[in-house]
């Protein structure tokens, strides 16, 4: 969480990196901070969103990278929010005030609605949706093969790369179930149909969703080389809630969307049981790695629950 001078100087280098694209008279709307700070701007009828990054988070080749690789994207058409060129033809800009320099990127805003589960755009159709960008996004990342450098292999960032001393000694439960997923995930045979750039996250919080136009997908800062189904891991996570029969139905939707964009990726499909697991790993690893050594009463609570999914291995059958 920004403090009062921190966000007013946040918001100062936004306005700078407005400027660096024409937008200087637009209107700054802040959303979030999380990795980076996010920005709305908007005017003449128009809106797009400004990320601003420290380069202590991401490098500027890994931002640059990152960009490469979403206009891949648009390139074998498909939909994801677009990096926009600054006036001096940069996709990423520098922007620095009072010994704070951060990196800036403009993209073009997702068009559509965020479509949770009290929606109704939840259902049938919007979860082959879903289901058919993420494999579209594969086949292009086939496509893609490992032109862009700069972005990690996924057990070398930083929650991986630091597991073994994020979990307290003491769980030496959690540690030998870290043991066994590495392990396993190690003898996987990677080829290059079933590894490379996934986006990591796609989840409804980072797509929008028109019936007319289908999935428009955005927030790639965590897109790295990594297994397909692993992606596909992360999006099945998202519907282990509700009766068993519900989440069968919601997921059998997915994959055939899924299946629809890449028939001959069936037999990847088996992997995700495993990723499954792993992907409950990071996301306690990663609230270890947010929460620190001393966390609230609350963020314990969080991190209990989460070690408890840890160690059912995530059964999609079991009760969530």
């Amino acid at each position: 969480m920004l403090d009062d001078r921190q966000h007013a100087l946040v918001a100062d280098l936004a306005a700078l990196a407005a400027e660096q694209w024409g937008r200087g008279d637009c209107a700054l709307e802040h959303i979030a901070d999380s990795g980076n700070s996010v920005w709305s701007v908007a005017g003449d009828g128009d809106r797009w969103i400004l990320r601003l990054t420290n380069p202590d988070y991401r490098s500027l080749e890994e931002n640059e990278a990152e960009l490469g690789y979403i206009r891949h994207l648009d390139a074998c058409g498909v939909r994801a929010a677009q990096p926009v060129a600054s006036e001096s033809g940069r996709w990423v800009e520098s922007v620095a005030r009072d010994g704070a320099r951060l990196y800036a990127s403009l993209f073009t805003y997702a068009p559509g609605e965020l479509v949770l589960r009290d929606s109704n755009l939840w259902g049938e159709d919007f979860l082959r949706a879903w289901g058919r960008a993420l494999g579209a996004m594969h086949a292009a990342s086939v496509r893609f093969g490992g032109a862009a450098g700069g972005r990690w292999m996924w057990d070398r960032e930083v929650f991986f790369a630091k597991a073994r001393t994020l979990i307290p000694s003491s769980q030496t439960d959690v540690l030998d179930e870290l043991e066994e997923l590495m392990a396993r995930t190690g003898e996987l045979v990677r080829t290059a149909d079933n590894f490379g750039m996934v986006h990591g996250d796609v989840a409804p919080q980072n797509f929008r969703y028109d019936p007319a136009l289908g999935i428009t997908m955005f927030d790639f800062g965590n897109c790295c080389y990594h297994w397909y189904a692993s992606d596909v891991a992360v999006s099945l996570s998202v519907l282990r809630t509700g009766p068993l029969e519900e989440r069968n139905r919601h997921r059998s939707w997915l994959l055939a969307g899924y299946l629809d964009a890449r028939p001959a990726a069936e037999p990847e499909l088996e992997m995700v049981p495993h990723f499954l697991r792993l992907r409950i790993m990071y996301v306690y690893l990663s609230r270890l790695f947010k929460f620190g050594p001393a966390p609230t009463p609350e963020e314990q609570r969080v991190l209990d629950a989460l070690r408890g999914l840890v160690l059912a291995r995530f059964d999609w059958d079991a009760e969530p």
